[in-house]
Formats: structure tokens, C-alpha cells, sequence
């Protein structure tokens, strides 16, 4: 009981947009958590296993506690609550078919009627985007932005990943209107500096200054609320910024720093989705031959989230580039082309690529 009201007061926190407090509360009591987590498990009792980590798991979506996350995902029994506890932490971890299954069978027996169902949308617009499924995103992300049973918080985040799926769908401008009509949303409510990472993605391609000012606030934010998912999603879009600007020792040691914290908390979809930026800064260091094969590996995990719209053809320049700069034979500046590059898991990858990026920091 007295575990049961501590996770009560973290839940109020985060719906009362004082995502810090949440974080701080978690903080101070997680051995009683995973204990009170592990004592449910092991009684079999799904009901009070899938309450508690429904009212952690929007806090643990901000945090990235792997083990508190694993023993969250832990099933125990039937409970609707615990199924989108499980769904929504297997795209975090990017368990991407895990969470298409999930998200399938919710979607079959769960309707507007039921008290979760804002919660279900907004859960199936963040995983179904890592699947390149941007139709579903967009779809699910209106159905959760509009329904004014929802939490404010989760309603700008929905607005946010609305916007997300149009400009992943090369609809630019139908992402930016998205956040202009529903300012009344997003102004209602913190994201952990999410939505100010949004706007950054819209505006990217036409203003990257406007964008870097938008990342600034966004990291701004997401510190003041202690949400490292949102810092580590700023920090990735940044690091983009300064590979298309050709900023690569810039580039370089802030991968160096990036992709190691990815990693530690078992966010993967972005540790891919940054190595794959770093596939065009392989190139820009004279090393277009690891790119190839950081964009192969990307391709073959199932882990790695999916390129759609405007990615698309972007990394099909990339990879038609790599492959000229690559040249045939075995002596050119890329080390060579090989026939046969066979894709590697992520932290095998990384550490081939970090010590190229290693040295240039030091030369730089």
C-alpha cells in the first residue's frame, strides 16, 4: 500500500506536467519499485502488476531505466493495462514486432468507449512511426490529440507525433499547419521539450538555424523535466544538423558522446537512426566503405526504425554517393570495395566506427 501511493504521487506529477518530480520520486524509491514489481510477477497477480506499471510507464518512457522497463514488460496475465504497458515499452526498446503484435490485438478487441483508448492511440502513433507505418501515426495521432478525455501532456505529444507522420509522409506543409491549428493543445501543456523537437524536424530542411534554436529549447526543456528520452531525441537531430552542414569534427565528437548513452539505456530505434547519419559523415571522413555497411546494418535489423517520404530518397543519394566514393579494387581512399558486406549488430558496428571518430577528435 505504501509503494502503491508512491507510485500514485509519481503518476499525478507527470500528469500534472511536473515530469521532474515524477523523476525524482523514481529516483529515490526504485528498489522499493522493482521489489513491489517483482513481488506481483511472482504472485501471478496481473491485476495490481499491470496497475503499477501503467501509472511508471510514462515516467520510464522519459527515463530509459532498462531494468525497471524490463520488469515492466514482464507478463504476468491478462490486464488491459499491463498489454499497453508491454506494447508501449516494447517500441521504446524497439522490440518492433513485439509491439506490431501487441498493437494489433489491442486494436482488435479495445473501442472509443473504453477509458484507455486515448492512451492506446497515443501509444500506437509513437511505435507505428519507428515502423514506418506513417499513415497509422497520423491516423492514431489525431485520434489521441482530439479526444478531450485525454491528458493534456499526452495530447500535445499526440499533436506532435501527428505532425511527425505528415512530414515523414513528404507532407511538410500539412505538418506545420497540424501544429498551428492545435497551438491550443500544445500551449496547454510541457512535452519534456518534445514538441519544440517536432517544430525543429518541420522547419529542418528549409531553416536549420530556426531548427538549431528549436533543439536548444527543446534540451532546454527536456532537462528542467529530466526527460532523457526527449534529450537524447534533440541530440540526435542535432547531430543530423551538423552532418548535413558538413560540420564533421563537430559531428564526431558529438556521435562520441551520443551514441554511448543510446546504448546504455537500450534505445536502439535512435542509436540507428544516428548511425545512419553517421553513414554520411563516414563519407565525408573518407571512409565511404564502413557508411555502406552502417547503412546495411541499419536495413537488416529489425530493431532499426524504418526510412520513409523524404528519407527516403535521401539515403539512396547517400548510398549512390558512398558507393562512387568506394570505387572498385582495394586501393582507393574508402579502403577498398568489398563484395560481401555483411551487416553487423549495433554495438560490434559502433565500435568499428568510434575509433575512426575517435581520431578525428584528436586530430581536431
Amino acid at each position: 500500500d505504501w509503494v502503491r501511493s508512491i507510485i500514485d504521487a509519481i503518476d499525478e506529477h507527470w500528469l500534472d506536467d511536473d515530469r521532474a518530480g515524477a523523476q525524482q520520486l523514481v529516483v529515490s524509491h526504485r528498489a522499493d519499485i522493482r521489489w513491489s514489481l517483482n513481488h506481483f510477477a511472482e504472485q501471478g497477480d496481473a491485476r495490481s502488476h499491470g496497475r503499477f506499471a501503467f501509472l511508471l510507464a510514462r515516467a520510464l518512457v522519459d527515463r530509459a531505466d532498462v531494468e525497471i522497463i524490463d520488469l515492466c514488460r514482464v507478463e504476468v496475465g491478462p490486464s488491459m493495462e499491463g498489454e499497453l504497458v508491454r506494447c508501449m515499452l516494447a517500441w521504446h526498446q524497439g522490440d518492433l514486432d513485439a509491439f506490431a503484435a501487441m498493437a494489433a490485438d489491442i486494436g482488435s478487441r479495445i473501442d472509443a468507449d473504453h477509458p484507455l483508448w486515448s492512451h492506446f492511440h497515443w501509444i500506437r502513433a509513437a511505435g507505428s512511426l519507428y515502423l514506418g507505418d506513417v499513415e497509422a501515426t497520423v491516423e492514431a495521432g489525431s485520434i489521441a490529440a482530439t479526444d478531450e478525455r485525454g491528458y493534456p501532456s499526452m495530447r500535445a505529444e499526440s499533436v506532435a507525433l501527428w505532425a511527425l507522420g505528415l512530414l515523414y509522409n513528404g507532407r511538410r506543409d500539412q505538418a506545420a499547419a497540424v501544429l498551428s491549428d492545435h497551438e491550443h493543445i500544445l500551449g496547454r501543456s510541457g512535452s519534456g521539450g518534445f514538441v519544440a523537437y517536432t517544430r525543429a524536424e518541420v522547419v529542418a530542411a528549409d531553416d536549420p538555424e530556426l531548427a538549431m534554436a528549436y533543439l536548444e529549447a527543446s534540451s532546454a526543456e527536456a532537462a528542467a523535466a529530466i526527460a532523457t528520452f526527449s534529450q537524447r531525441l534533440t541530440d540526435v537531430s542535432r547531430h543530423r544538423l551538423l552532418v548535413s552542414a558538413e560540420r564533421s569534427a563537430e559531428a564526431a565528437d558529438a556521435a562520441l558522446h551520443l551514441i554511448p548513452e543510446l546504448l546504455q539505456t537500450g534505445t536502439a530505434p535512435q542509436a540507428w537512426t544516428a548511425m545512419r547519419h553517421i553513414a554520411a559523415l563516414l563519407g565525408q571522413l573518407g571512409h565511404p566503405e564502413l557508411g555502406l555497411l552502417v547503412l546495411d546494418s541499419a536495413t537488416a535489423d529489425p530493431g532499426a526504425p524504418a526510412v520513409t517520404g523524404d528519407a527516403v530518397d535521401a539515403e539512396a543519394r547517400l548510398r549512390s554517393g558512398l558507393e562512387m566514393a568506394s570505387g572498385p579494387g582495394d586501393g582507393g581512399g574508402g579502403g577498398g570495395r568489398s563484395d560481401s558486406r555483411t551487416p553487423m549488430a549495433l554495438a560490434p558496428l559502433w565500435g568499428q566506427v568510434a575509433g575512426i571518430l575517435e581520431a578525428v577528435r584528436l586530430t581536431a
